[in-house]
């Protein structure tokens, strides 16, 4: 199997794992944005060790340091937080599903603005995709207005950070030190908001910090990995891998949440949906070019 598909994949998985336990601290009283504050300066932290292990330079020029910025606040920053915050509304799973409307969007925006070619297996994998969420989410679509609509929200800001990641010109810098610009300016964006929003950063307990130094470590493993897939894959392709993450989400969320099993609507859903990824992955070393 391709490594750019594997790498895809298991990104995925990791990040419907690590929402799961984001919703266990969010019960615990800890707030998204200082959730994701800590999981940016962890991953800031991590990214920088990571390029002096390897004698590479986290200086970068300022036209790319500006790029990075803003698929840093947009494509993680934004994304997360408004990702995180519909936990508090919909289950995480159901969340995951509504957030997965964004390789459509990210096929959908490289056919319009980058000339690459929407075929009919990808037009059918986005139908699939489509089907099986709706299946998924069921008879909860009357759930929360709110909690979809910010889920919806972060399928658009994740789309346009795959995007940046494919075709945006950041001039051969390595993977440590893009994620850590972009992990340092989502950072300030939650400090941001915490210092004029009164919100607290700490976490409650001792407990709770450490599970949070576990989601840290997945979430920067998900988007090292991910990384790794849009450069082998592109940005469309490796956007229909990765919806193996609304399965494991939901999979998860039926152990640590029993409200949220999936019904056998649902399983017929999650075929849909690695049909889908099949059907997106066919080829899947090809790159396309304007």
């Amino acid at each position: 199997m391709n490594k750019g598909l594997v790498s895809a994949i298991g990104a995925s998985m990791l990040f419907g794992t690590a929402p799961n336990l984001s919703k266990l601290l969010q019960r615990g009283g800890m707030s998204p944005v200082a959730l994701i504050f800590w999981y940016a300066l962890i991953g800031a932290a991590f990214n920088a060790a990571s390029a002096k292990a390897a004698g590479a330079k986290l200086r970068v020029p300022l036209k790319a340091g500006g790029l990075l910025a803003a698929v840093g606040v947009a494509g993680i920053g934004a994304t997360s937080l408004l990702l995180n915050s519909s936990y508090l509304y919909i289950p995480v799973g159901v969340a995951t599903v509504a957030h997965f409307l964004y390789p459509t969007i990210v096929a959908a925006a490289m056919a319009l603005f980058f000339g690459q070619r929407f075929t009919l297996g990808r037009l059918f994998a986005a139908v699939l995709s489509v089907a099986g969420m709706a299946l998924i989410a069921g008879g909860k679509l009357s759930a929360s207005f709110k909690g979809y609509a910010l889920a919806l929200a972060s399928s658009a800001t994740y789309s346009f950070y795959l995007v940046a990641m494919d075709r945006f010109p950041f001039g051969g810098i390595g993977t440590s030190a893009m994620l850590f610009w972009m992990n340092l300016s989502s950072c300030a964006l939650c400090g941001a908001l915490a210092l004029f929003g009164g919100i607290r950063l700490a976490p409650p307990s001792f407990q709770a910090a450490m599970l949070m130094l576990l989601c840290a470590a997945l979430v920067i493993a998900a988007y090292k990995l991910l990384l790794a897939g849009v450069s082998s894959l592109g940005a469309s392709t490796a956007a229909f891998a990765t919806m193996a993450e609304p399965i494991t989400s939901l999979a998860v969320s039926s152990l640590l949440y029993p409200a949220d099993r999936i019904s056998p609507r649902g399983f017929v859903g999650i075929g849909l949906i690695l049909c889908s990824i099949l059907l997106a992955s066919l080829k899947s070393g090809e790159r396309f070019r304007t």
